[in-house]
């Protein structure tokens, strides 16, 4: 058996899913446990912030990863343009992508989040930006899973030409959004780092750590 012959046959329709699907699992026990320790941690006041939101993502990522992969489409039905269970195959070729997305999405705005904390400081906290940006985040990934999700489960068998034109859309995001907010992930945990280490800086280490205190209780 060549090695095509043995990703076709063995790898993707037995070990890929069985790995998915315990990584899946893993991630959702992970964040739970996180998320729990977070709420009975934190105060009221700051509760409901961007780890809390980034928490919640990445169980709704571990969740999508178990449940397409539990009865996933063997590779010769996804071979066909158009399959007997056309919506399926579609979501399971889209999920990938937009679970992935969702989880940048979170992680791109918890980025910019520590990013403000250095930039404001004290007013970060008095100006709700985590909270805020806590809520941008689960509106926009709702929307994301809404209407792609949705659109898939209102095909009929024979929109082909929409279903094509569903994947292309998620490639595009795939090639250029999902690239362009790592890269401003990226851009924003650089600023939070430089920022970090001039406020340490500039400040002795008793101010320091006193303002910094207070801007985590926020958190």
């Amino acid at each position: 058996m060549n090695q095509y012959g043995f990703a076709r046959t063995v790898f993707l329709p037995y070990v890929e899913p069985a790995y998915l699907i315990t990584s899946g699992i893993i991630i959702i026990i992970l964040n739970s446990v996180c998320l729990w320790l977070h709420v009975s941690k934190s105060r009221a006041i700051s509760r409901y912030r961007m780890t809390f939101t980034m928490f919640l993502t990445q169980i709704l990522y571990g969740s999508l990863l178990v449940g397409f992969n539990i009865v996933r489409p063997q590779p010769e039905v996804l071979d066909n343009e158009i399959t007997p269970n056309l919506r399926y195959s579609i979501l399971f070729l889209s999920n990938t992508i937009l679970s992935r997305l969702i989880v940048s999405i979170s992680s791109c705005l918890l980025a910019f989040d520590r990013m403000m904390v250095m930039a404001l400081v004290v007013n970060y906290g008095n100006l709700k930006i985590s909270f805020k940006l806590s809520i941008l985040a689960a509106t926009l990934n709702l929307c994301i899973l809404v209407i792609f999700y949705g659109t898939v489960l209102l095909l009929k068998k024979s929109a082909g030409h929409v279903a094509v034109a569903i994947l292309s859309t998620v490639n595009n995001l795939k090639h250029y959004v999902f690239t362009s907010i790592t890269i401003l992930e990226i851009l924003f945990y650089v600023l939070f780092l430089l920022s970090l280490y001039r406020f340490r800086k500039k400040r002795p280490n008793s101010k320091s750590s006193r303002i910094l205190h207070e801007v985590k209780q926020h958190f």
